[in-house]
């Protein structure tokens, strides 16, 4: 996937770009390549834990390689670059019955949402509120944190206005444009 990405980053030579680069990593079953695992520090114990935090590593090391197929393009100053999940982690069986059995390591994945309660799956904010990386040099200031509740179904009309995109008619979107509450320069808007 980071491989297609940084290629097709390379043909957008002058024309701007909207790239959603959707990985499957961190999902089950875990089992990466023994190249990731060497990387894993030896203080993390376990077949699970050692492949869980391999699939984290190899994830940094894809989105590193889009991070600077974007700076290489010289486009880094102009693109808004957001990471962010659809879930918190997961505590799920590694080897379990809904996977094919293919040497997967066996045992609970590692993932923990302390101090929330629950995980992927609940609906408790364990399972719920993840974490968002926002970069855009110049635009967007180092270690601003924005502590206003946002949602995915928010960042389609907060980047359609950076579009310019006009509508021709009412598109009932579930999200609202949150760049002011990014940026805090506006409250967040009223969602009633």
């Amino acid at each position: 996937i980071a491989s297609e990405a940084v290629q097709w980053i390379g043909q957008r030579s002058n024309s701007p770009f909207f790239l959603y680069v959707p990985f499957t990593a961190v999902h089950l079953p875990v089992k990466e390549p023994d190249e990731f695992l060497a990387r894993v520090p030896s203080a993390i114990v376990g077949g699970v834990p050692r492949q869980y935090a391999a699939c984290i590593i190899h994830l940094d090391e894809a989105v590193g390689r889009i991070v600077k197929a974007v700076e290489a393009s010289g486009k880094a100053d102009n693109t808004l670059l957001v990471f962010t999940s659809d879930n918190g982690g997961s505590t799920a069986e590694n080897n379990g019955q809904q996977y094919p059995p293919d040497d997967y390591p066996s045992g609970a994945l590692t993932g923990s949402n302390v101090p929330l309660r629950g995980k992927k799956g609940d609906p408790y904010e364990g399972g719920t509120r993840v974490p968002t990386v926002l970069c855009w040099p110049g635009r967007l200031a180092a270690g601003t944190v924005c502590q206003t509740p946002i949602h995915i179904t928010d960042w389609m009309p907060t980047f359609c206005s950076f579009a310019g995109y006009q509508a021709t008619s009412e598109l009932k979107w579930d999200g609202t444009n949150v760049w002011g509450a990014v940026t805090g320069k506006s409250s967040f808007p009223d969602r009633s």
